[in-house]
């Protein structure tokens, strides 16, 4: 207790609390499965001490591992099927129609299921990152069928047949999917360079999930559509969707009236947070 290099950094001043330090052997870490078979030989050990009274605070790289992993299977059983409930309720609100529901939704399960498989046979293994994916999955995948389903409804309400209405809604769709389910999958590509395997895997899972979406969104949705033939109110009156559109329209020609300014204004936004982002790198 009179030792400086011990006091309040091996026990604290008032000895009670001291600090039990654990070596791994040399590339032990390395071993498949290492970091669980650890932690249940050091909570066997805590268990049997259990009756002493002691108290015992775990910390080290087996700890935040097995941690990792025990939030990841928890966000997939709990916080998923939360975020879907959620989005199955949304829209809800804006489809007013089961069916919407359910095709957006398949559309999810679908491309999870299958990117899911193709990480198991090339012989990925779920972590702590690609626990996750399901939910970048949920975005992009709802954000391509609804947005089918949407323009689908439209041409119904203003009387097309079923079949004319998916041919709108495929000809209205079909490229500003295709290119923002290219753009969403060569940003998480990216993430592909690095040496992280986690976060490699979640990158390269995730744009195969944007391609696929796609994929079963233009194959599928159609197809459902053609078979359920939705029962779909005609409406002459369009005042429903006037604020929006009137706003769409206005929107859109400020967009092209002030193109030029926007463009070098969004590039020197840009640039000077390049700037400033070099020059705090370089002071710390």
């Amino acid at each position: 207790m009179h030792e400086d290099l011990i006091v309040n950094r091996i026990i604290s001043k008032d000895a009670k609390t001291t600090m039990i330090v654990g070596r791994l052997t040399p590339k032990a870490g390395n071993t498949i499965g290492a970091s669980k078979h650890i932690m249940q030989d050091i909570n066997r050990y805590i268990q049997e001490e259990k009756e002493s009274g002691y108290k015992f605070y775990l910390a080290g790289g087996p700890v935040v591992n097995t941690t990792f992993s025990s939030l990841g299977q928890y966000d997939v059983k709990n916080f998923i099927p939360l975020v879907i409930l959620i989005a199955m309720l949304l829209l809800w609100i804006i489809f007013r129609k089961i069916s919407g529901v359910f095709l957006t939704i398949a559309v999810v399960v679908f491309t999870f299921t299958i990117v899911l498989a193709l990480q198991t046979i090339f012989g990925y293994k779920l972590n702590n990152f690609t626990a996750n994916m399901p939910v970048f999955i949920i975005a992009i995948g709802i954000a391509d069928a609804m947005h089918l389903f949407w323009i689908y409804l439209l041409g119904r309400k203003a009387g097309l047949d079923n079949y004319a209405a998916i041919h709108d809604t495929l000809e209205k769709n079909l490229l500003p999917t295709f290119l923002t389910s290219i753009t969403t999958a060569v940003g998480f590509a990216s993430l592909g360079i690095s040496d992280i395997v986690p976060i490699k895997t979640l990158g390269l899972a995730t744009a195969n999930a944007a391609i696929l979406a796609f994929i079963i969104t233009v194959l599928f949705v159609p197809a459902a559509l053609a078979i359920l033939n939705i029962k779909v109110k005609v409406t002459a009156n369009k005042t429903a969707q006037n604020t929006l559109g009137d706003f769409s329209k206005k929107y859109a020609r400020f967009i092209i009236r002030h193109d030029n300014k926007i463009i070098i204004a969004t590039l020197l936004l840009f640039g000077f947070i390049a700037i400033l982002n070099q020059t705090t790198t370089k002071i710390s």
